[in-house]
């Protein structure tokens, strides 16, 4: 998180200078926003080519497009980075741009800027102001990138309509329990992850099993598999059973360790595959093992480990660790 806000000041101060609208205020630059109605004027007459931290407050229009009931769902205010003003000769076109302090564009990114999109056309709707938004480029301003990387939205938007239409507008109308639900690692960023990971401790959920994606996760539920550590390790005792998870793909490159990995979470102690050799090859007589750990943020490398075993004979010890930390992301 503190990376992101760091990369984000950098884009503001360093790459658009001058040029770019910013709230008021004395605070840190990552905590100044415009109001919804100070945008509403930027938007009419825009002052600068840039507009940083806008206030998008839902309007009615974009509940009445996606047939969104407001009495059931209502959407917080939310705020992209950045809206590019863009002079034409019919108007302005407004292009939505987030800036990531990622290294690679990911289709999450460009389901973000999408989204972003859809409710600034909305806006604009609502509001009557002249104008159009840009679907056909968004912009997404990876790390340490001079400008940003702009690709089309416009095949994603079907399926973002879909899901606010039909997908969203049953979610009220399930039971709790009914809903699906799975925990992964980025759940950590999310303000109920210790909710979640409780009800998983609780339920002894499949969703501990490590690196088990959505996707498999929702195979098990679809496919009317046990959900509990306990009721699916039993369950693919059979091997027939076991043979069901080839149908999907991420769950069929796991099914030689799958039972240990369970058996392990179910006693709660480590458990070896029995499949790797141990043992030195005759006549090696140094292992080196090397970690590496990147930044979740920005994919950087930021620490290093190397674990010497055996060389007394060269180094004057059996075994040696020596770890190395960045001590910035620079």
């Amino acid at each position: 998180m503190t990376g992101g806000i760091a990369w984000e000041e950098r884009v503001v101060t360093e790459h658009l200078g001058a040029d770019v609208v910013i709230g008021h205020g004395t605070t840190a630059l990552a905590n100044r926003y415009i109001g919804f109605d100070e945008l509403l004027q930027e938007l009419k007459a825009p002052r600068k080519r840039y507009i940083y931290q806008p206030t998008f407050s839902i309007p009615d229009r974009f509940y009445q497009k996606y047939k969104i009931d407001k009495n059931q769902i209502v959407f917080s205010d939310c705020r992209p980075d950045l809206i590019e003003c863009i002079p034409g000769e019919s108007g302005y076109s407004f292009r939505i741009i987030d800036v990531k302090a990622s290294e690679v564009l990911k289709v999450s990114h460009r389901v973000q800027t999408a989204l972003y999109a859809m409710i600034l056309q909305s806006i604009l709707e609502e509001h009557q102001i002249p104008g159009q938004v840009m679907l056909d480029e968004t912009g997404v301003w990876l790390f340490e990138e001079t400008v940003p990387q702009y690709s089309s939205v416009q095949n994603l938007i079907p399926y973002l309509e879909d899901f606010l239409i039909d997908k969203l507008t049953a979610l009220p109308a399930q039971e709790l329990h009914e809903v699906f639900w799975h925990l992964d690692y980025r759940c950590e960023w999310c303000s109920l992850y210790d909710y979640c990971l409780q009800n998983a401790r609780d339920e002894k959920h499949v969703s501990l099993l490590p690196y088990l994606s959505n996707h498999a996760s929702r195979f098990i539920r679809e496919q009317g598999f046990p959900l509990t550590i306990s009721e699916f390790a039993s369950f693919i005792e059979d091997k027939e059973q076991l043979k069901l998870l080839e149908k999907s793909p991420s769950l069929k490159s796991r099914i030689l360790r799958i039972d240990k990995q369970l058996d392990s979470l179910k006693k709660g102690e480590l458990i070896q595959y029995g499949s790797l050799a141990t043992d030195m090859p005759v006549g090696e007589n140094i292992r080196l093992i090397l970690s590496v750990q990147r930044d979740q943020v920005s994919g950087k490398v930021i620490a290093t480990s190397i674990y010497r075993i055996s060389g007394q004979e060269l180094f004057g010890s059996k075994s040696e660790k020596s770890y190395f930390i960045a001590e910035s992301l620079d």
